[in-house]
């Protein structure tokens, strides 16, 4: 059946989604990858059967004085023996002899042969900041588990030390806050929430909603030992020391799974495939830092990215912003910061199609492949949809 299908058992039409292609492709492979292991298990099943009863029948013919006559008992328990033998070489022989199921690289066995830098991923803006920690003015829903379990692959985070009061008042200032984000946070201090101690994730302000720094990369560790085939980017916000990051992420026991990137900018990034099978899925960059652990490099080394401060759809652009051009990783900033984030505008720019065509005009302008789109309200849109359907495309060359 697989030299006369090729493995096929249909062929798409060229004017389905090459998503849907890819998906459909993937399916068939492995149901005939199935069929053969079910099969062989069956032929082995029933050889290794037939040469144990033609070994017991030979020697009942050459020394059958030394045979016991077969009682009606002993027969049927011999059936009962045959019968469930041949029902657990069904069940083992398969995963033993069998095909192994194709690799998964990012969800997909046609991703494995990428490059790290022509893979796209979808980006968590500001992720630790969420409805589900009760952060004030949060820009996800979801904690940041969950939204690596709903398709998000790299997440920015701020790391910070619990601010003083005077620290407030210089933040405060910011034009991320509105007047009424202002009130509640002034509300939020003159309560009984005095200064922490530790490292902590926060947006701008602590007070303002906060997740501990350490159990947080945990939960991210604890997610990809659980997630082998899977690879995450950290983009960190640091507004703590280079030393009390290592020193975090060291507590946290992540140093085994971190990639360290090569020393040179312009170095080819390794394969997906490599690696997954190194172990070392966590990259991890700053915005401010660069060291001094060799894994912890400035993101703007090695990326550049689109300008940030869009206040309406309409002025999103793709010019050149930190990092410069003719960098190998490029990220989009593909959000509204209008009045804090919005789920409306979000529900407009995180459009299947509009993230796609933006993703192309930026691309076509900047000469680069997009490498992280990075959102508000990863579950709001489809952004991810567009992200598979990016991947899809640069698997085939397209």
């Amino acid at each position: 059946a697989r030299l006369i299908t090729g493995g096929r058992l249909l062929t798409t039409p060229s004017s389905w989604a090459p998503s849907v292609t890819s998906l459909v492709d993937d399916l068939q492979r492995n149901a005939v990858d199935q069929a053969v292991a079910t099969g062989i298990g069956a032929a082995l099943t029933a050889l290794v059967g037939g040469v144990l009863l033609t070994g017991a029948g030979w020697a009942l013919l050459v020394r059958p004085d030394r045979m016991p006559t077969p009682t009606p008992t002993a027969v049927r328990t011999t059936a009962a023996g045959v019968a469930c033998a041949a029902l657990a070489g069904v069940l083992v022989v398969p995963p033993v002899f069998g095909p192994s199921a194709p690799r998964q690289c990012l969800g997909s066995s046609r991703l494995c042969e990428l490059r790290y830098d022509e893979a796209a991923y979808l980006t968590a803006h500001n992720a630790m900041s969420t409805t589900a920690d009760r952060f004030i003015g949060p820009l996800q829903d979801p904690d940041i588990t969950t939204q690596l379990n709903t398709g998000v692959r790299a997440l920015q985070l701020d790391t910070y030390r619990w601010e003083s009061p005077e620290d407030i008042a210089a933040r405060l200032d910011s034009p991320e806050f509105t007047a009424e984000q202002r009130r509640l946070i002034t509300g939020a201090i003159d309560k009984a929430n005095p200064p922490r101690e530790g490292l902590w994730l926060c947006h701008g302000v602590c007070r303002a909603g906060a997740i501990e720094l350490v159990p947080a990369l945990e939960d991210i560790g604890d997610w990809l030992r659980a997630h082998p085939t899977e690879i995450v980017t950290l983009i960190v916000q640091d507004d703590i020391s280079a030393e009390d990051t290592e020193e975090a992420f060291r507590t946290a026991g992540l140093d085994d799974l971190l990639h360290t990137p090569d020393a040179d900018p312009d170095a080819p990034w390794p394969t997906l495939e490599e690696m997954i099978d190194s172990g070392r899925r966590l990259v991890v960059f700053a915005e401010k830092a660069d060291g001094p652990a060799p894994w912890y490099r400035n993101f703007y080394r090695y990326g550049m990215e689109t300008p940030f401060a869009f206040r309406s759809p309409s002025e999103m652009t793709c010019a050149p912003h930190r990092g410069g051009t003719g960098k190998q990783l490029f990220l989009l900033n593909h959000f509204i910061t209008n009045a804090g984030g919005s789920r409306l505008d979000a529900g407009r720019v995180n459009a299947r199609d509009w993230v796609l065509e933006r993703t192309r005009a930026c691309e076509a302008e900047r000469g680069s492949p997009v490498t992280f789109i990075a959102v508000d309200y990863t579950t709001i849109g489809d952004a991810l949809g567009a992200v598979n359907e990016l991947n899809s495309r640069r698997t085939q060359g397209d």
